[in-house]
């Protein structure tokens, strides 16, 4: 039986060498077992644009 949910949480943290317009986007990749060697892209979420001052 494989574990299924859609809580998941996850924090990143970036610092940025610079000052500009940055833009980040999640990506979620899955397994089908733990020695799997090929991950599968499961979700990608919208860019996001940040300001680093």
């Amino acid at each position: 039986m494989v574990d299924t949910g859609t809580d998941a949480q996850a924090t990143a943290h970036v610092k940025a060498a610079h000052r500009a317009v940055l833009e980040y986007r999640a990506v979620v990749y899955g397994l089908t077992s733990p020695n799997d060697s090929q991950p599968v892209r499961e979700r990608t979420s919208g860019p996001v644009k940040v300001d680093v001052r």
